[in-house]
């Protein structure tokens, strides 16, 4: 499993893939995380529910990562990481949860990155790539 970041004008794109299409959409969390705040030197203190959905995996993703993004702005938290992702069939599309855990952004603020906007659907891939499953997504900073 890995997160890579791409270089694209005026937005960050972040590829991440896994062995199964779960695990990608988590390292694809955390690669949005982490362009926020320096993931390394945060542990989470709390952990919330996040969900997304959509007609198909890509809208489903979209919803997901953008979710993250609100939850976050709600509760006040500034994510690290994310855990016990799922992904299954709802009403003829597709459902991802998670439980996404974060710092109070207070505490954080001194390993604070860049501010994300939204995730977009500029470049989007989801799906499997040989013998793994690739996400590339770019995020509005």
């Amino acid at each position: 499993m890995a997160v890579r970041y791409l270089d694209h004008a005026s937005e960050v794109g972040v590829q991440a893939t896994g062995p199964t299409m779960v695990e990608a959409v988590a390292e694809a969390a955390r690669g949005l995380f982490g362009i926020q705040v320096d993931r390394a030197r945060l542990r989470p203190e709390r952990y919330v529910d996040v969900a997304g959905s959509g007609p198909d995996l890509p809208a489903c993703l979209v919803d997901f990562l953008n979710a993250c993004l609100a939850r976050q702005d709600i509760e006040g938290l500034l994510f690290t990481d994310v855990r016990d992702v799922g992904l299954r069939p709802d009403g003829g599309g597709l459902a991802l949860t998670a439980r996404a855990g974060g710092v109070p952004a207070e505490r954080a603020a001194e390993h604070r990155l860049t501010e994300v906007k939204a995730v977009t659907y500029q470049g989007l891939l989801a799906g499997p790539m040989g013998e793994e499953f690739r996400i590339r997504f770019v995020a509005d900073v």
